[in-house]
């Protein structure tokens, strides 16, 4: 399958729930990495993608339930600014690219692994 070099997730569970989802459909990923949260994004941790091709897999937060839609917007906001400084920060490390990807129905990847099993643990 097509692959990926080094994958940054919010959070142990999500970089699992992610890794799973990868397998299902048939991604490859040399790494995927578990950082704390994507909002306190740590230079150091760019180097891990020195000379690959990086995807930063940030929670999408503005799916979080009860949200208003003020709240729902200063959530992507803070969301795009967070993806901002990591790209600047790969890109500083010498990442040879640098994508996004958010999870298609749920807030994290966990939860949208869930989904994809139709609420079935794995």
């Amino acid at each position: 399958g097509a692959g990926v070099g080094v994958v940054y997730a919010e959070g142990a569970l999500d970089a699992l729930g992610l890794r799973r989802l990868f397998e299902f459909d048939g991604i490859d990923a040399l790494a995927v990495v578990a950082v704390p949260t994507l909002g306190a994004w740590l230079d150091g941790w760019a180097a891990i993608a020195a000379g690959r091709r990086a995807l930063v897999a940030i929670d999408d937060d503005s799916h979080k339930p009860g949200l208003t839609d003020a709240e729902r917007a200063e959530k992507k906001a803070k969301n795009e600014a967070a993806a901002a400084r990591i790209f600047a920060s790969l890109t500083k490390a010498g990442a040879t690219q640098a994508d996004r990807r958010r999870p298609k129905h749920e807030k994290d990847w966990n939860a949208e692994l869930l989904h994809r099993l139709g609420g079935r643990n794995v």
